[in-house]
């Protein structure tokens, strides 16, 4: 009776998990900027992307398993469970423009994974 109930609290366990908190050990982190931001690029007059306030959004699988906001100079830091996501970031509005383009992160345990998220403005 004591091994069944040791197996059910560990298998309890196991399930509790969904893949997306993380303990505060692993995750993703970086930063978000749009661009262009020029009409016209030309040679000698750089015109790098900028900071991006956004809403980023985490699927697994095809589920979102998180949703975050970007500062107001693009940074975040998104604690998540070791394994492999699809991230985007998009305006916080929700609307259809600008957008992101969405990238593969795999999160190892006990570190966060470096990911620039891109957002393109529009702008040609």
């Amino acid at each position: 009776m004591r091994r069944l109930a040791v197996l059910l609290l560990l298998v309890a366990t196991a399930a509790c998990g969904n893949g997306s908190a993380g303990d505060g050990g692993s995750g993703i982190e970086g930063r978000v900027t749009i661009g262009p931001q020029c009409p016209v690029e030309q040679m000698g007059s750089p015109c790098p992307d900028a900071p991006y306030a956004a809403l980023i959004t985490i699927t697994r699988n095809g589920d979102t398993v998180d949703e975050t906001r970007s500062d107001a100079d693009g940074t975040f830091r998104i604690p998540l469970d070791p394994g492999t996501y699809s991230v985007v970031a998009g305006p916080i509005d929700g609307s259809s423009m600008p957008f992101g383009r969405q990238i593969r992160v795999v999160v190892r345990p006990a570190a966060f994974t470096h990911a620039d998220l891109s957002v393109d403005s529009g702008i040609r």
